[in-house]
C-alpha cells in the first residue's frame, strides 16, 4: 500500500467529498436518508481552505479549515 498524499481540494472533488461525508455520518448511526438529503445540498464554495487525502489515487478523507473569527480557528 502506498502512502497517503495530501493536496488542496479541487472543484471536481465535490462529489467524492459528498460521498465520504455521507458514509462517515452513516457510520455513526445517523439516518441514511436524512444524511443523503443533507449531503446532496452541500456546497463547497466558501473562503474555507479545503484539503483531501488520496490513497492509491482515490480520495479517502477531507478536511476544511475555518478562518479565525474572534481569535478562534
Amino acid at each position: 500500500m502506498s502512502e497517503p498524499r495530501l493536496r488542496p481540494a479541487a472543484a471536481d472533488d465535490d462529489e467524492r467529498v459528498r460521498e465520504l461525508t455521507l458514509e462517515s455520518k452513516a457510520h455513526w448511526g445517523y439516518d441514511r436518508d436524512f444524511v443523503r438529503r443533507w449531503a446532496e445540498g452541500l456546497t463547497f464554495e466558501s473562503d474555507r481552505e479545503r484539503w483531501v487525502a488520496e490513497l492509491d489515487g482515490e480520495i479517502v478523507a477531507w478536511a476544511a479549515l475555518v478562518p479565525p473569527a474572534d481569535g478562534v480557528a
